[in-house]
């Protein structure tokens, strides 16, 4: 198999459920985690049929992100309605990585604020592909707030675009598309990890495993642990390789 991967998911140190979800798909290079909103029961369920919507689009639509965040929205806001919940009451956020070996590029399309990173290896640097859709990552972008700031918002749990938000059609993702490189990690995760880890942490500790996805996955989560547990953690690790033709 042309990629080494490894998740783990943890219920962190405070709460009783664990409302995270993930998807592997090596057969297909696809990849993904979702956190869900609204509720124990109902957040487990928003974000389980998230990555369920997924994963059947790998067989229907497979090369078309955006569409499976629309079915998953679709799914999720049909789910809500059946179990007599208001608008707006359930969702989850979501990330896809897919990864081309042939074109040596990965795509991610993600929703809300589950975050794609990518450790580039020769340069040992890692970098934040996923832009954050919330209501922090706004105050920054208009320059109200640093960066810095947004790490200890009191209202940086608060989501603008999430799956199951909002109205059926015009769900809004975002989308991108880079080259990889032979020994890169890619690290999928939910916010549970980024709220407990600094990015300066992070980056050590793919320094240091960046050859061991399992390890370096156990790694994060233990330090996400270890910085507080308030929040469930999931963390995906893929490592890039190339099979030879």
């Amino acid at each position: 198999m042309p990629f080494e991967h490894a998740f783990l998911s943890h219920v962190g140190c405070w709460r009783n459920e664990n409302q995270d979800s993930f998807l592997q798909a090596p057969e297909q290079n696809v990849f993904a985690v979702a956190d869900g909103m609204g509720g124990l029961a109902e957040g487990s369920a928003a974000s389980r049929l998230a990555c369920k919507a997924f994963g059947y689009q790998l067989d229907h639509n497979p090369h078309n992100l955006m569409m499976y965040f629309q079915y998953a929205h679709e799914l999720v806001l049909k789910m809500a309605k059946q179990r007599g919940f208001r608008p707006n009451e359930v969702g989850t956020t979501g990330v896809v990585l897919q990864l081309d070996p042939l074109r040596r590029t990965a795509s991610v399309c993600w929703c809300g604020d589950s975050r794609l990173y990518h450790f580039k290896t020769t340069a040992g640097r890692l970098e934040q592909v996923t832009i954050d859709h919330s209501y922090v990552q706004r105050l920054v972008d208009l320059g109200q707030i640093t960066p810095e700031q947004a790490l200890h918002h009191s209202d940086r749990n608060i989501i603008t675009h999430a799956i199951g938000i909002g109205p059926a059609e015009g769900l809004k993702v975002g989308t991108r598309r880079r080259a990889v490189e032979e020994g890169d990690v890619l690290i999928l995760c939910t916010d549970g990890l980024n709220n407990e880890v600094s990015f300066e942490q992070m980056e050590y500790l793919c320094q240091e495993y960046c050859g061991a996805p399992q390890e370096l996955v156990e790694q994060l989560v233990a330090a996400a642990l270890s910085g507080g547990g308030h929040d469930n953690v999931t963390v995906g690790v893929i490592k890039v390789g190339f099979e030879e033709n």
